[in-house]
This record gives structure tokens, sequence and C-alpha cells, in this order.
């Protein structure tokens, strides 16, 4: 079959293809390069249909390095109905409960999440990467503490791999060029991560 009948896909039909979000996707095509057919024409690169399989692959390679630590959050719920019905039966103090209650709406526990692995073939943790995942208004924030990085998304998992693409960026740019005040920074991530040997 020629190039001429031949079905192929640019970029912006992967991501309806393949469910891929546009950013994540153009890094999975820049990472892992070698390992998705692709080809060039007239238009530019362009992928055949067997690049398909090849993406929701290693898209599923990808999200797996993230694991969530799940933290018991049942006596969250409890205290609310617990204030709920004391609001009900002591009407003097109702305003100050339901103030308590809405504080605690908006101050939910922080979830915990491990980053377990990079995507590419340079990267690897040194241990499990514990980052703390909150809600900031309709976002979520993924922040690792120790080395002062965060990122947003529109989900915690999405934060959470934000953040994690957020960490190599920073880690390649202070392994090229780190300033005086930056040091302490790499050294934290020098800590956390280590590039896997040839």
């Amino acid at each position: 079959m020629g190039l001429a009948t031949r079905k192929l896909y640019s970029i912006s039909e992967l991501v309806a293809e393949t469910g891929v979000p546009r950013k994540l996707l153009i890094l999975l095509l820049e990472q892992y390069e070698a390992d998705i057919p692709s080809l060039m024409d007239r238009n530019g690169r362009r992928y055949p249909p067997e690049a398909v399989p090849a993406i929701l692959r290693l898209w599923r390679e990808y999200k797996r390095g993230i694991k969530e630590e799940k933290v018991e959050g049942a006596w969250f719920e409890e205290t609310l109905e617990k204030i709920r019905t004391s609001s009900e039966q002591l009407a003097e103090v109702a305003s100050a409960l339901r103030t308590v209650q809405a504080e605690l709406r908006s101050n939910r526990p922080q979830r915990i999440f491990y980053i377990n692995s990079f995507p590419g073939r340079d990267l690897q943790p040194v241990r499990a990467i514990a980052v703390h995942v909150d809600t900031q208004k309709t976002r979520s924030r993924a922040t690792l503490l120790e080395a002062d990085l965060e990122a947003y998304g529109e989900n915690d998992k999405a934060a959470v791999m934000n953040l994690r693409e957020v960490i190599m960026r920073t880690f390649f740019r202070l392994e090229r060029e780190t300033s005086e005040e930056e040091a302490e920074q790499l050294a934290v991530l020098s800590s956390l991560i280590k590039r896997r040997k040839a």
C-alpha cells in the first residue's frame, strides 16, 4: 500500500485516536522516538497505523510509574457528620459550627503519591519519591517539598505527572549550570535521582 492510499496520522489525529493529552503525547514522541514508527511526507512527520498501539503501550508504561498511597480518611467524613448533627441540636452555636464545617471542607487532608520511575532511558529514582498533593481551587497541586518544586494539573495524577516533568527538567538544567543559590537544590535532587548506567 503506497503513501497515497495508506492512512497516516498527524499529531492532532493521534491525540483523538489514543486519548493521550497533546502535551504528554509530544513528550512520548520525543522520549521514545526510536520505538514509534513514523514517516516523512510533504506535510512533515506522519505516523502509520502501527504507531497507535505502540503509543498506547508506552502511555500505559508512562502512567504505571506513579502510585498513590491510600491514607485513611474515614475520620474526616465522620467529623463532618458530627458537626452537622451538633449544629441542628444546638441552635445557639450552629453558626460557629457551620463555619468550622466550611473550613474543614476547604482544607481537606493532603494526599501522598510516589514517583517510582521517570520516562525515557536517562534517569531513575534512587528510591520512591514521595510528593504531596492538595487541591488549589479547581486544580490539584503536587509539591516536592525538599526541592521546593511544584506543578499543577486538572486532577491529582496529572499534577504528579507534571511535577515529574518539572523535576526532570530542573535536574538536567542544574547539571549543566548551577548558581551558588541553586547548589542546595541540585544536592537534594541528586540524592533522589541518578542516571541509569549505559
